[in-house]
């Protein structure tokens, strides 16, 4: 496993005691992964059984802790992953829904989940005035129906994740409450949604602290990226000391989709120095997995995975590349997420960088042909915006 803190070069800033104050870290963070669940909801996307497995088989070996495999109660196709992923992961823990209101019959629920080859299962229930609102239940209700739902599964001999929805729109007061009461009828940790990704990161890490005050179980944290703050706001459920992230491979998911796991672990290792137990070397080959699975293509320009995120182009990039000076414009070594470097002449490379190019090289440059070299690299840039230092490397041969 490559050392993050060894090759990244992020700011000191970030380890001062004053951009730490009110922090509550947790000395590692484990990450839950809903690729195999909430990928499969990102509009337009069906995943095989056959590729849930191939999907866990290569989170299991990046170091993924915990994944989760769906409404396995509900959903014959999902009970039937369980069994799949189960044969070809060994390691990779194993969770999945069990709905305390609006399932089937609890205890039939309860008894098929215990023939499955599960680690977890979450218990849910929605806890909003909003939900509540289309669902015809109330506050007392839903405390009785989880307490129920848990204690019953307690007896059952279910390890039991607590997993309350839509709890970013519950008032403060009653979710605490909810939880205890989780936490009272034996859940052996709680997971908090922000639904519909709606908190601000300071109001995501003073919720989060609050839970924390109120419980005395592990809190596990989903968001979903409707303002683009999810992965902002993980880091920030982190601060407040949240020990569990849920993270999806390429940030797939309902609506605008869910938490990045390859922008939330490299922001976690490298900006913070917490230990996710995540091979970040494994995550481009991960997140092109899921990009062939999923069938939706990434930006060119999306960090860490991006195809773009290793390429340098400017003038004054291309020289700090080519001098051996990579730190002064990559904040962490390509090889740490399975990257690799390039560069492209472009409109906004200079001679000078082709100088350089050619020294680095040990090509001889016939200097009276520069000009030509330059107009040659122009004609590439027009045809496709870039010439690549292979092709510059070819010119310069020839035109010797």
């Amino acid at each position: 496993m490559m050392d993050a803190k060894k090759m990244s070069v992020v700011g000191e800033i970030n380890f001062l005691e004053g951009a730490k104050a009110g922090m509550n870290l947790p000395p590692r963070v484990y990450v839950f992964d809903e690729t195999i669940r909430e990928g499969e909801e990102t509009p337009g996307v069906t995943m095989t059984i056959k590729d849930k497995v191939e999907i866990a088989i290569m989170l299991e070996e990046a170091g993924v802790y915990e994944t989760n495999v769906g409404y396995v109660a509900y959903i014959p196709a999902h009970a039937e992953a369980c069994r799949e992923v189960r044969k070809a992961c060994k390691k990779l823990r194993l969770n999945g829904y069990i709905r305390a209101h609006g399932g089937g019959n609890l205890e039939k629920d309860l008894e098929f989940a215990k023939s499955l080859p599960m680690d977890q299962i979450d218990i849910n229930i929605p806890c909003s005035e909003y939900q509540f609102q289309i669902k015809g239940i109330s506050k007392g209700y839903t405390l009785d129906k989880a307490y129920h739902a848990i204690s019953t599964a307690k007896k059952m001999g279910f390890s039991i994740t607590f997993g309350p929805f839509d709890t970013t729109r519950t008032d403060l007061n009653f979710l605490k409450t909810l939880l205890k009461v989780g936490v009272e009828a034996g859940a052996n940790r709680v997971r908090v949604y922000d639904t519909l990704g709606i908190l601000h990161p300071a109001a995501t890490r003073f919720w989060i602290k609050e839970i924390k005050g109120a419980i005395n179980v592990p809190v596990q944290y989903h968001c979903h990226d409707d303002f683009g703050c999810a992965v902002a706001n993980t880091c920030a459920a982190v601060e407040g000391g949240a020990e569990m992230v849920d993270l999806v491979v390429n940030g797939l998911g309902d609506r605008a989709g869910n938490c990045s796991m390859e922008e939330t672990v490299m922001a976690l290792e490298c900006l913070y120095h917490i230990n996710t137990g995540f091979k970040l070397e494994m995550l481009m080959d991960l997140s092109r997995l899921v990009e062939k699975i999923s069938k939706i293509a990434l930006p060119k320009n999306k960090p860490i995975v991006g195809s773009n995120t290793f390429i340098h182009e400017a003038d004054i990039h291309v020289a700090a590349i080519l001098s051996g000076h990579t730190d002064t414009f990559e904040p962490y070594k390509p090889e740490l997420v399975g990257q690799k470097r390039q560069i492209y002449f472009g409109s906004t490379t200079s001679s000078d960088s082709v100088i350089m190019l050619a020294e680095k090289r040990n090509l001889k440059l016939n200097e009276k042909r520069l000009d030509d070299i330059m107009a040659r690299i122009q004609k590439e840039v027009d045809k496709k915006g870039y010439a690549s230092d292979s092709e510059v490397e070819a010119l310069i041969k020839e035109m010797k």
